[in-house]
C-alpha cells in the first residue's frame, strides 16, 4: 500500500474524495494540489487543502515528507565501494531503446540540426521527429533555438 495519496482534481462530490477519505483512515497521508478557486474541479482539493491535506505544487514536496525513509547516499554502496557508481550518461543509455541510443550517440559528438540529423541517420522526417521527442520527453536531449538538437 502506499504511503500516501496525492488528489490533483476533484468536484465536490469526487471519488478522488472517497480515496483520500480511505487513506486518512489506513493512516496515510493525503496530499492535494490546488487549482483554480473559481472551478468546480478544484472544489474538493481545495477542501482537503482547508482539512489539513498537505498542499502541493512540485513533487520535491512530497518527497520531504518522506525524506527519513529514503536510503542515504551511502546505502547505496552497502558492499564497501565492490560496486562502482555509474555516471549520469551511462544510467539514461539504460533507459533508451535502440534507436533512441543511436541517435543519442550521434548528439553526443555535439549539437546538430534537424537536416544533419536527417543525413546522419538516413530516417524519415516522421521517424526523426518521433525519435528526437521520445529523447526529449526522456530529458536526455534539448531542441534549442533554429530547430539545433543536443544532448543535456
Amino acid at each position: 500500500m502506499s504511503l500516501g495519496t496525492l488528489v490533483v482534481e476533484a468536484d465536490s462530490r469526487s471519488g478522488s474524495l472517497i480515496t483520500a477519505d480511505a487513506a486518512l483512515e489506513a493512516g496515510r497521508d493525503v496530499f492535494a494540489v490546488p487549482g483554480p478557486l473559481t472551478s468546480p474541479k478544484s472544489r474538493g482539493a481545495l477542501e482537503l487543502i482547508k482539512q489539513g491535506a498537505k498542499l502541493v505544487t512540485c513533487a520535491s514536496d512530497i518527497v520531504e515528507e518522506y525524506v527519513s525513509s529514503l536510503p542515504s547516499k551511502g546505502a547505496a554502496s552497502a558492499s564497501a565501494g565492490a560496486v562502482e557508481r555509474e555516471s549520469p550518461a551511462d544510467l539514461m543509455e539504460k533507459k533508451l531503446t535502440s534507436e533512441e541510443l543511436h541517435l543519442y550517440h550521434i548528439l553526443h559528438q555535439g549539437p546538430f540540426t534537424l537536416d544533419e540529423l536527417l543525413t546522419s541517420t538516413r530516417w524519415d522526417f516522421g521517424h526523426l521527429h518521433s525519435v528526437l521527442l521520445s529523447l526529449i520527453i526522456k530529458k536526455a536531449v534539448t531542441q534549442l533555438p533554429g530547430a539545433i538538437y543536443k544532448v543535456i
